[in-house]
């Protein structure tokens, strides 16, 4: 397969490309910094890019698979929109590609459980954009998945 991989250069991301690539898939890495992506393989190609500008997603996925995004703040203080502005240009991206296969990383604190609402609450900012993200996801139409939520459709 063809993945297209957001968010490539946290710890999640780079654990998708190295597994991605044991399986003998080709991936494309869309990154803000290049330079942290230190891997090299013949079937990884890495690019530089916004994952909130659509055009931008659209160029670069066209002709993959299925697009994997382990997007994640650097900072789950500070409010931000990162995850739901990421979702609205990647789901648009892919209506205007063909691409229809998305899997996402979601917020784990998402489940019920007191030691779950504990962090919802400390990282409600982070929390919110989440839960925002997932709206933009479930409403596209496409084949979609949310892990570690246990959603799918």
């Amino acid at each position: 397969m063809k993945l297209f991989v957001i968010g490539a250069t946290g710890r999640t991301g780079r654990e998708i490309v190295q597994q991605a690539l044991e399986r003998g898939h080709q991936v494309t890495a869309f990154v803000r910094s290049p330079e942290s992506i230190t891997l090299k393989n013949e079937r990884l190609t890495v690019l530089n890019g916004n994952a909130m500008d659509e055009n931008q997603l659209f160029d670069a996925m066209q002709n993959h698979d299925a697009v994997l995004s382990a997007l994640g703040p650097r900072r789950v203080f500070k409010p931000s929109s990162l995850l739901h502005d990421s979702a609205l240009a990647t789901t648009r991206a892919m209506h205007r590609s063909g691409v229809k296969r998305l899997v996402i990383l979601s917020a784990a604190a998402h489940f019920p459980g007191i030691p779950n609402r504990i962090v919802s609450f400390i990282l409600r900012s982070h929390m919110r954009d989440s839960l925002d993200m997932e709206e933009v996801v479930q409403a596209s139409g496409l084949d979609w998945t949310n892990r570690p939520a246990s959603t799918s459709h």
